[in-house]
């Protein structure tokens, strides 16, 4: 759920052998839920003409983050990072070219402007969505699940499929070796498989992370 004053609802729906992948923003409240099967109670939502959709040709979503403000959508793909950005009135509708052109799994938002997005290769990038620029800073051990800005701008939180660190920005230099954490979780902290849930809470300073 995006924060206000945007309220909406964001996610994504798989590619298929009827259409490409596609994410759909719903306002907050006018998705109604419908039951489908009564004997399995499985439940679907209904968002026909309530909201908008995109198609992102030829990728595979893997992750789905919201700006601050609500007024931007970054989705990890596997071609690229695709930003959604809402105009004045309404969501648009056209989406601009990937950013990048490789296989990202994860996206979190550092502030309004500058994004983290995580590869399955390990790399994480700094992409600054004004100019589209982006930057590898640093290098984790293993596919990335997840990212984090924590309390302290300078500190990261990477969750990958191997191990759980935290990086400081300020000594993480381009370099095509590993990059050294600050600190390092106990491994049963990591995510052995791509989209179980992860959050940072910087009121309580608290990590959730969801297990296997």
């Amino acid at each position: 759920i995006t924060p206000g004053p945007a309220n909406y609802v964001t996610f994504a729906t798989s590619a298929n052998a009827l259409g490409s992948g596609r994410l759909h923003l719903v306002p907050f409240g006018e998705a109604r839920e419908m039951t489908t099967n009564t004997r399995s109670q499985e439940r679907e939502i209904n968002y026909d003409n309530m909201g908008v959709s995109y198609a992102i040709p030829e990728n595979d979503i893997w992750h789905l983050a919201a700006s601050p403000s609500g007024g931007k959508v970054a989705a990890a793909c596997s071609e690229g990072v695709v930003i959604l950005r809402q105009p004045e009135h309404s969501w648009g509708n056209t989406i601009q070219k990937p950013i990048g052109d490789a296989e990202f799994m994860a996206v979190s938002f550092k502030d309004e402007s500058v994004l983290l997005a995580g590869m399955r290769s390990g790399t994480v990038w700094l992409m600054d969505l004004r100019t589209r620029d982006a930057t590898s800073r640093l290098r984790h051990g293993s596919g990335v699940t997840a990212t984090r800005t924590l309390l302290d701008d300078n500190y990261v939180v990477v969750r990958g499929l191997e191990a759980m660190s935290i990086y400081d920005l300020r000594f993480t230099p381009l370099s095509d070796s590993l990059s050294k954490p600050y600190m390092t979780f106990p491994g049963s902290y990591a995510s052995d498989r791509f989209g179980l849930g992860f959050d940072y809470d910087p009121v309580l300073g608290v990590i959730a992370t969801g297990m296997l």
